[in-house]
């Protein structure tokens, strides 16, 4: 996809830095808000956890360029502004569910900086074009329970919650 401000391309083996200097910033984000589930990140993503990402063909990476005709400011930020992780899940039915052709978000992260930008939801508009294409019954994904940002993005261009999912910690609760 190419529109005037940015660039949508499946990823390369050379973007590793600039999605690992992405997958850090979300990571960071988890971490600081839940560091009783999450690491802070010692370093980047692990480049061979990138090569079995864009090497798998089960796995699709597509990645943000900013070209030269947007408003931002030419090497204000990096060359990536956001990348896009998903698969594809054939989901058995049983005697209590249907089966389904899922698309599943694994990861959408968009740099710090730019959200709020217009970037998330063009990824979003062309992720919603494969899924027709694909013919699936539903794109699905996770937001983390502190991430309300997250939930009113995908709210906006349509997702429900499908589910809940809670905790008691026991730690927390001292038991």
């Amino acid at each position: 996809m190419e529109n005037s401000k940015i660039v949508i391309r499946a990823a390369l083996e050379n973007d590793y830095a600039e999605v690992a200097r992405l997958n850090t910033q979300l990571q960071r984000l988890h971490a600081q808000a839940r560091p009783d589930l999450y690491r802070m990140p010692e370093e980047a993503l692990p480049a061979d956890s990138y090569t079995d990402w864009i090497g798998d063909a089960e796995r699709f990476l597509w990645v943000a360029e900013i070209t030269a005709e947007s408003n931002v400011v030419p090497g204000s930020f990096p060359e990536l502004s956001a990348y896009l992780l998903y698969h594809f899940e054939k989901k058995p039915g049983n005697c209590a569910l249907q089966s389904r052709h899922v698309l599943f978000v694994d990861d959408l992260v968009v740099d710090e900086r730019l959200r709020r930008s217009g970037i998330g939801t063009d990824l979003i508009r062309l992720l919603q074009q494969r899924a027709r294409e694909a013919s699936v019954d539903t794109i699905e994904l996770n937001v983390a329970g502190f991430n309300g940002k997250a939930a009113d993005f995908y709210e906006t261009l349509g997702f429900s919650v499908q589910a809940s999912r809670l905790e008691f910690g026991m730690a927390q609760k001292g038991l």
